[in-house]
């Protein structure tokens, strides 16, 4: 796919989030790695959610270095829940290394909030890496935590609880959305027969 289509099918996908998923909300933290692509489902997402009438937003920026003051800036703003957009980095594997880092720091700061992340930490098996740490997976037990994945034969987005067992991994669909014909067809072409993998 050109990376203009990327940018499209990412801000599609984020405008679903803000104006479904989030929706009960009124008080939300969007993390999003320093990519185009996380940055345009971010913002698609941070804009949908306040045109559906949504509260407030801060928006951040996972760095190097900086896990452990960000994650205390979100304790300090306290919102009902927190959307880690990972997928995309900057630099081979970063993204991946500061996701670990970021929920062993909301485990640690024992964060009072929601959690919503992206397919790419399930399908990976990066969630379940993190959930071998005791304290992540206690954390985990303690909050609602979810997950969006596509289906896409139906095109729709669906919203999973993530339940974690002795270190397992399980999603519990509890809601779908409708993709427009579009949305689907461009998801198609980037996810169908694909394996997701950090890059």
């Amino acid at each position: 796919m050109k990376t203009e289509e990327k940018i499209y099918m990412k801000a599609l996908t984020g405008m679903v989030l803000g104006g479904t998923a989030l929706k009960n909300y009124q008080k939300i933290a969007v993390i999003g790695m320093e990519h185009i692509l996380c940055i345009a489902a971010s913002a698609a997402m941070e804009a949908s959610f306040m045109l559906e009438g949504g509260g407030n937003i801060t928006h951040l920026i996972p760095k190097k270095g900086e896990i452990k003051e960000m994650v205390a800036k979100i304790a300090e703003y306290d919102p009902e829940i927190v959307v880690m957009l990972y997928a995309e980095s900057p630099e081979p594997g970063l993204n991946r290394e500061l996701f670990l880092e970021t929920m062993k720091e909301i485990a640690d700061t024992a964060l009072d909030a929601d959690l919503m992340l992206d397919p790419m930490t399930i399908m990976s098996g990066t969630l379940a890496e993190a959930v071998k740490d005791i304290e992540i997976e206690r954390h985990m037990q303690d909050i609602e935590s979810f997950v969006f994945t596509i289906d896409l034969d139906n095109g729709e987005m669906v919203m999973n609880v993530i339940d974690i067992d002795n270190g397992e991994v399980m999603l519990d669909p509890i809601e779908e959305y409708k993709l427009t014909v579009e949305h689907t067809i461009l998801l198609n072409r980037a996810l169908r027969g694909k394996t997701l993998k950090w890059e």
